[in-house]
């Protein structure tokens, strides 16, 4: 469930103790992030130029036919609806948020279900009590385009045309913080890192790492 939620707002998840704490992702503040420890960056990593690139974000198909709203991002701006091309990132989250209206005359408005999908995670709000009843609470916020404005946008904007790293290092049990943000200080970029992969020696442990630059 923390997955689904981090995934769908575009959050970051940090625990502590017993609590977790989960901030929205922005842009990167470079003086909030810390360089990647020098011994562990390669002179040479393999370098891809990332440009024109595109994003889109799609929610659950409902039951007849019916779509939510979905986003295409490029450098020409934010289009609804509009079909990804071959190249274009696609982001699918399979969560969203009822709509909400009145379903029958005279009846309150309530959210109603448009799948019956089990794998999906259907959010709904609610006003809170109010004498005897609870209804349901229109939720734009978590509809695009509304949600990629205020939770993506930011966080994609500055990977529309970036570079992408990809090194390899070998670090001991006892040297290496496991515990390592997604964006690091590196080759005089900010990084934010979007792959790693970990093979545990007896006392070592070889990674092979892949950033893009946050520009």
């Amino acid at each position: 469930l923390v997955n689904r939620i981090r995934n769908f707002l575009n959050y970051d998840v940090e625990a502590s103790g017993k609590t977790i704490l989960m901030n929205r992702i922005r842009k990167p503040n470079p003086k909030n992030v810390k360089p990647f420890p020098e011994k562990f960056l390669e002179q040479k990593p393999l370098r891809n130029i990332l440009t024109k690139r595109s994003f889109a974000f799609q929610m659950p198909a409902w039951e007849n036919d019916e779509k939510p709203d979905s986003i295409y991002f490029d450098s020409s701006g934010v289009s609804v609806n509009k079909e990804p091309g071959e190249l274009t990132t696609v982001i699918e989250t399979n969560t969203y948020a009822l709509p909400v209206y009145v379903a029958k005359s005279r009846g309150p408005e309530t959210a109603v279900v448009k799948s019956y999908d089990t794998s999906i995670l259907q959010l709904v709000k609610y006003d809170g009590k109010t004498g005897i009843q609870n209804n349901a609470k229109a939720s734009p916020e978590l509809t695009f385009p509304t949600l990629f404005f205020t939770n993506w946008i930011d966080w994609l904007r500055g990977r529309l045309n970036s570079v992408q790293f990809e090194w390899d290092f070998l670090a001991e049990d006892d040297e290496f913080d496991s515990k390592i943000k997604e964006e690091i200080g590196g080759y005089q970029n900010i990084h934010v890192i979007t792959e790693w992969v970990k093979d545990h020696n007896e006392n070592s442990i070889q990674i092979n790492i892949k950033t893009e630059t946050f520009n």
